[in-house]
């Protein structure tokens, strides 16, 4: 029922990534967020797994027109119903978690890694202190 993403020269479509709890779904253009909810219920139920829904966030994928238009409009298309409030879509520079990584549109790494860098430095500056 999901289109999820054609990668040219590819057979399969991609429309999921998982790594340990952490899941990335690839939703088109078209694809309805509704059809998504449906099936992660049914797979949730079936599993007796539980999805947390809080921590959704949406990447949007595409032109800067389309990004800037999913962002004010809450949907991927105009025929799709609007993206429920509670769920965070990511703006240019913003990054986003996902398996590990940080990915976003227009993001500064070195502005991600200037957090990690810093937390080291802390550390390192205790351990100095204790020895």
């Amino acid at each position: 029922e999901l289109g999820g993403f054609k990668i040219p020269g590819v057979r399969e479509k991609v429309i999921t990534t998982l790594f340990a709890d952490d899941t990335t779904i690839y939703l088109n253009e078209y694809d309805e967020y509704e059809v998504l909810e449906k099936i992660l219920l049914t797979w949730c139920k079936a599993s007796g797994a539980r999805f947390n829904i809080d921590k959704t966030e949406i990447l949007p994928i595409g032109t800067k027109e389309y990004r800037d238009w999913l962002i004010t409009n809450r949907t991927n298309h105009e025929t799709n119903a609007k993206l429920p409030e509670n769920i965070k879509i990511a703006i240019d520079g913003e990054p986003c978690r996902s398996l590990g990584g940080w990915v976003g549109n227009l993001k500064d790494d070195v502005v991600i890694w200037a957090k990690n860098v810093e937390k080291i430095k802390a550390h390192l500056k205790r351990w100095n202190r204790s020895h």
